[in-house]
């Protein structure tokens, strides 16, 4: 933001299909992706499949 180095640290990791519901569990992970009132945190995302999805959050 200001030059400030910043350090994340993963927090958990959730395999996702397109609708955002966990491929493992079938749990809808859509309010943990977009949710703004977990605090700071950044959200990576990467295509494991033409319809699955890796997420990975971070602290």
């Amino acid at each position: 933001m200001d030059g400030q180095v910043r350090t994340y640290h993963v927090t958990s990791t959730a395999d996702v299909n397109d609708q955002g519901y966990d491929i493992h569990t079938g749990q809808d992970a859509w309010n943990h992706i977009v949710s703004a009132g977990q605090g700071e945190q950044i959200v990576l995302q990467t295509c494991l499949s033409g319809t699955i999805n890796r997420l990975v959050w971070a602290r």
